[in-house]
Order: structure tokens, then C-alpha cells, then sequence
């Protein structure tokens, strides 16, 4: 393997074993967020200040309708 993720076995329940990034795995995850927010940040500059402003007013409408998901019965 690539050495980004390690298997750790559950003291508490041996059939249980988690997945868990190594420190080479974070760092690899770190760059690939960080390269993702460069690559967003400059597709959001080419927006128009008007674009942008709807873009937010969407994302909030939504972020809005996700928590309404979550607390209804719906989100179950």
C-alpha cells in the first residue's frame, strides 16, 4: 500500500477494527485540501460580485434546508 491509512484493532471488541489516516496519510489530505480550496477560490473570483452574492444566498437557503432535514423525521 501507499501508507496513507493504518488498521487498529478494538481492545474492547476484537472484531471491531478501525481505519485511521497515518501522519503520511494527513499530509497527503492536508495538500489535497489545500489544493482544493486554491482551485475554488479561483473559480469563485471569476464570478461577478452579483454571481457571488447569489451563490451565498443559495448556499445558505440549503445549509437551512439540510438542519430542517436533519431534526424531521425525513432525515431518519
Amino acid at each position: 500500500g501507499w501508507g496513507h491509512v493504518r488498521r487498529v484493532s478494538t481492545p474492547e471488541d476484537g472484531r471491531i477494527v478501525r481505519v485511521e489516516l497515518t501522519q503520511h496519510g494527513k499530509e497527503v489530505a492536508t495538500k489535497a485540501n489545500r489544493a482544493r480550496d486554491e482551485v475554488v477560490a479561483a473559480a469563485l473570483e471569476q464570478l461577478s460580485e452579483e454571481h457571488r452574492t447569489a451563490l451565498h444566498e443559495g448556499i445558505t437557503i440549503l445549509r437551512g434546508l439540510a438542519e430542517q432535514l436533519l431534526k424531521s423525521d425525513l432525515g431518519k
